[in-house]
Order: structure tokens, then sequence, then C-alpha cells
């Protein structure tokens, strides 16, 4: 009874950091959520993706996004309304679910309570899996399904229950996010490999899953042509790659030596071995993993500056929860746990850049299981001293620990939310609700470049899909009194008009004419970011 206390006090915390202002930060959604968030909406209201596919298995809209988000997001935003927070609700309580597996999956891997919610603890407040669990991207639902089918495998072959059922989350894994297929390609062999001796005497069910895990991969493979997937063209490394191709002149025309040895020793391959180690090995940095965080052009979205992912206490706690996998823990328990943590990088190992942060977020319940691990080590060796000291060091442990934790959920609500505003396109959504609010007495026009707008007017607006899919097939469009342009107009060209409204983007489609209105940066109020003009 005092377990599952415990356990419904860790969910709890979990549920209320993750719902907390969750209207507020991150305030408006980035182009990647706006897209998911609005084509579930236009499939549960039309059947049809925002492009007017019907039931499309893959979303193209600012790029190809998976099948899986959409459609069981479809439900959340079909019933409570389009918005902000209905459209996040379903990532949100998948990451809260992904605790509960984390710490099923511990007690199966390890028959030891206390790892199982110490692991369930430090997934709560991991700040990488806090920042992520609070948006709509796609990477929640892999991670989550992903460690429902390795749970349900490993439960399978301890209780004698059929594996083929962890097929199923694997499945949805797959068709959750792109770049984690390459965590699939590798995982379910590796679960297989681990799992010989038992599945020795289940060959037929170990055929089956065999078996299972090729249709899947060939059902991609079926699909991927007639659904126009462009991700994968985007950003896996291949022969093609103007960064290989220019990298490699350089280094060949800035060298004296002969032209054998600049054959041997810059050619694309060898530049995608460097790509691919570079890749790999820092996933695992310091600098990533608890200084700095993301660094890519996505840093301020993906992170909140000058943190890294993990809090530095978890340095050392790593190291001693990798001595006590490696010196005491069952071989099954640390098979798979190292298993998970070298196999997930390779989702941002085989690509020429990098998102470190969402492509490789499958670390984090792997990540929070050696800490946990660590922080049972620790506490096994601290018993033998005094009740006295004894207390004074879980105490000072515990103080430490929710400082950080403290200092970061500061910055995330209080200081994040400013100067990382606008990296979460604020602006969008302020700009849409302008629109909306100014339409309904006046005709307004607004030039927003890139179609990806509308799916951001679609949600802050609450457009019915059926006029934004006619938008989104035509350059200059019109829902009820609002005008998509396709250019930027010459205002002092138009001469006085009937009271229209035009809403630009201060950057390229400044007027020689006063705005009535501008929409500033929210963390730079000195900059411009759109005008709204009456001619």
């Amino acid at each position: 009874m005092k377990i599952r206390y415990l356990l419904l006090s860790i969910l709890l915390l979990a549920t209320i950091l993750r719902f907390i202002n969750i209207g507020q930060v991150p305030y408006g959604l980035s182009n990647d959520e706006s897209s998911y968030i609005y084509s579930a909406y236009s499939v549960w209201k039309t059947g049809k993706g925002i492009d007017g596919t019907f039931l499309p298995l893959s979303f193209n809209t600012d790029s190809s996004n998976s099948p899986v988000p959409v459609y069981l997001t479809a439900p959340f935003v079909g019933l409570l309304g389009v918005s902000e927070a209905a459209g996040r609700l379903p990532f949100i309580l998948l990451g809260i679910g992904s605790i509960f597996i984390l710490y099923l999956l511990m007690k199966e891997l390890f028959d030891n309570e206390t790892i199982a919610l110490l692991s369930a603890t430090v997934l709560s407040i991991s700040p990488w899996h806090l920042h992520v669990t609070r948006t709509a991207y796609d990477t929640v639902f892999a991670m989550f399904f992903f460690l429902l089918g390795t749970y349900l495998f490993i439960r399978g072959l301890r209780k004698d229950k059929n594996i083929l059922w962890s097929l199923i989350p694997f499945f949805l894994a797959f068709y959750s996010y792109h770049a984690t297929k390459f965590v699939f390609i590798f995982l379910l062999p590796t679960l297989l490999v681990l799992s010989y001796k038992k599945l020795k005497e289940k060959k037929r069910t170990g055929l089956l899953f065999i078996v299972g895990y090729f249709l899947i991969i060939f059902s991609f493979l079926l699909s991927i042509s007639a659904t126009g997937v462009t991700r994968q063209d985007e950003t896996l490394l291949s022969m093609q790659d103007e960064r290989a191709v220019s990298t490699v002149n350089y280094e060949r025309r800035y060298n004296d030596s002969p032209q054998i040895l600049k054959t041997i020793f810059n050619n694309k391959p060898a530049y995608f071995i460097r790509v691919i180690k570079e890749n790999y090995l820092e996933t695992f940095s310091t600098n990533f993993l608890f200084l700095y965080g993301d660094t890519t052009s996505s840093a301020m979205m993906l992170g909140v500056l000058s943190r890294g992912v993990m809090y530095m206490i978890e340095l050392p706690l790593l190291l001693l929860g990798i001595f006590y996998l490696c010196t005491t823990a069952p071989k099954m328990g640390k098979r798979v746990i190292f298993a998970g943590l070298l196999i997930a990088p390779l989702a941002s190992t085989f690509v020429s850049g990098k998102s470190y942060v969402l492509r490789d977020f499958t670390m984090t319940p792997f990540l929070a299981a050696i800490v946990a691990c660590g922080i049972y080590f620790a506490y096994l060796w601290i018993r033998k001293y005094p009740v006295s000291i004894r207390r004074l060091l879980i105490f000072g442990f515990v103080g430490i620990y929710s400082f950080l934790a403290l200092s970061y959920l500061y910055q995330y609500h209080y200081r994040y939310s400013v100067y990382g505003a606008q990296a979460w396109f604020r602006d969008s959504r302020e700009v849409s609700e302008l629109v909306a609010k100014k339409s309904i007495s006046h005709k307004v026009n607004f030039y927003a470049p890139g179609k990806i707008m509308l799916a951001q007017y679609g949600i802050f607006a609450k457009i019915d899909p059926n006029q934004i899919q006619k938008a989104w097939a035509t350059p200059r469009s019109t829902i009820g009194n609002t005008t998509f342009l396709d250019r930027c107009p010459d205002l002092l060209a138009l001469g006085k008009g009937a009271g229209q409204i035009y809403v630009l983007p201060a950057d390229n489609c400044a007027q020689n004419v006063s705005p009535i209105q501008t929409i500033k940066d929210y963390g730079e109020s000195a900059r411009p970011l759109w005008y709204v003009y009456e001619i």
C-alpha cells in the first residue's frame, strides 16, 4: 500500500509540473507543433489533411510529419476544440505515462521497488523530459511507445507471456517520429539477442517476432514513395550531401599533399565517418548533458540556455549508477539499460544536421534509470554510517537536488518565458489573434511568408478546416474578411481605400506609412515584428 501511495505521489508531481502554466509557457506554437495540431483537427473534422489529402499516411505541410501523433491527437482537438492546450494534452499525458512505464520496466528488470520508484522520480523532474513533454513534438510519442514495447517484451519473457504484443507499440513508435526509425532498426534485434536463451525454447514466437519486425520495415518502404515523405531526404547523410561535397573540395584545395593522398584521406566516406562519430559521441558529452544542452540553431526552442539537459548533481550519480550496473545489478537489467542508452543516440547519428534534444529524447528514461541506480548505490554505501550522519547526508542530498530542480523551474517559468518567447513563435499567436479580431469589422489583408502560417491562424482564430484546405491550395486566398497576400503590397501606390487593414511583417515588408499598431518581440521590446496599417 505504501508503494502505491509513493508512486501516485510521484505521478501527481509529474502531472503538476507538466500542466502548470501550460497555456503560458511556452506561449505560442512552433511550426511543427501547429502542423501536428491543426492536421489532427482537420482530419477529425473532414477526414483530410491540411493539403486536402484524404486520410494521409504522411502529413506534408511545413515538412513531412508522421501519422501516429496526428491521428491520436485528433480526438483531443476534435472533442475539446482546437487550441494550444488541447493539442498539447495527449503529449503531456504520454509524457506522464512514460514515467509510469519506466517504473514498471525497472521493477521487471531489477525486482527492486526502490530503484523503480527512484527511476520514476528522476524522470518526473528531468529538465529534458519536462521541457519536451510540455510541447506537441512527435518524439514524445516515439519515446513512450518504445518504452512500452520494451516493457511488454521483457514482461513477456519473464512472465511467460506472448512477446508478440510488444510489436503493437513498436509499430506505433516506428510511425511516430522519422528520426527514431534508427532506434527501431537496432533496438528490436538487440532485444532478441539479449533474450536468445529464453527464445530458444519459443522458436515459433521468436520467428514470428522477426517476421513482424521486417513487415514493419517493409510497410514503410512501400509507403515512402506513395506518401511523398520528404524529411529523410532533407536530413539523412547521402553521397549528394552538399555539405559533404563542399567540405571534401575545401580539404583537397587547401592541401600540399600528392593527389593520391588527397584521394585516400579526403573523400566523402571519410567525411561521413567523421560526422557519424561526432554526432554520436557529442550526445554523451558533458557540454550537452550538464553544461549547455542543445547548441544548434534551435537551441533557444529546445532548451532554456546555459543549462544542460540534466542536473549537475546527476553527473556523479550517473558514474555511480554505471558502477552499480556493472558490478551488482541483474544481468538482464544492466544489459537492457546499457543497450537502450547506446542505441538511442543513433536517431541523430546518421544525419547531416543536429537536433539532439528531440532526436535523442529516447535516452531520457535510460539516463534516469542509471541515475536512480546511482542514488540507490549511494544509499547502500551511507547505511553503514550512524543514523545522525546518515540523515545529514540524505538531507543535504535532497536539499541540493531540490534546489537545482527549483532553480530550473524558476528560470523556465519566469525568465525563459520572456527571452525564449519568440523562439516559440509568440508573435504568430499574437498576430493570428489580432487578424481574427480585426476581421470582425474590417477587411484585413495579411501577408505572412510560408503556408504554415495558415495552420497557426487556423488554431488561434478557430477556423474551419475546409476553409484552411482551400486556402492551402490557393496562393492568394480569402477566409471570411481576411485575404492572405502572396507578396508585399506597396501601400502608397494603393491610395486611400475603404478602411482596409494591412498586417505585414516588419523585417521584409515595412512601408513608408505610419502603422496604427505594432507587435513587438516580447523579449526585446525595441524590436518590431509586425506592423498594422489602415489604408
